[in-house]
């Protein structure tokens, strides 16, 4: 939007605050960007900000590239999730939809969960879900002395989505 200093004062904060929120930026208010972009600015040497805003571009080209093998595998996840939740070989998978249905559970930790943990899921063995996802405590006795440890015993792909689940849930 503002490839130099000189044309980042120029910007209004209508935009900066439709760029904020298109980029779901919460840190900070449009206000705020417009005060800092129009301040006091470091003297740069001549050709700098034409060289900073070429690497920037040659940046760009590299990070598109990157996203898009990542967005053509979202695809594909949510493409066998649908299959998995309308026409699952023999039968629908009814813990897709489920999964899909609760708060902060969205299209990768339902299909580690699918992945990880299939019969689990299927035998409705949600101690053992709890054991082989490592949320499950240990408790360790000997004669008086009781301990409650964390299980390190555990799948940490499903750990991990298990962590995840709640903490992305809690987001507004």
């Amino acid at each position: 939007m503002a490839p130099s200093p000189s044309k980042a004062a120029k910007l209004t904060a209508k935009r900066l605050e439709r760029l904020l929120r298109e980029w779901h930026i919460r840190g900070v208010n449009a206000e705020q960007v417009v005060v800092a972009l129009r301040g006091r600015s470091c003297p740069l040497a001549p050709g700098t900000v034409e060289a900073a805003s070429e690497q920037v571009l040659l940046l760009l080209t590299h990070v598109r590239l990157l996203l898009q093998p990542l967005l053509t595998r979202a695809r594909r996840i949510e493409q066998i999730l649908e299959e998995l939740s309308t026409h699952g070989g023999e039968q629908a998978v009814p813990d897709v939809q489920v999964l899909l249905s609760l708060p902060g559970v969205g299209r990768i930790i339902t299909a580690t969960m699918i992945a990880q943990a299939p019969q689990l899921l299927v035998d409705r063995d949600y101690h053992g879900l709890r054991a082989y996802a490592g949320v499950e405590p240990v408790t360790r006795q000997s004669g008086k002395k009781s301990t409650v440890l964390m299980r390190y015993g555990c799948n940490l792909r499903l750990r991990n989505a298990v962590y995840h689940w709640p903490r992305v849930s809690m987001q507004p």
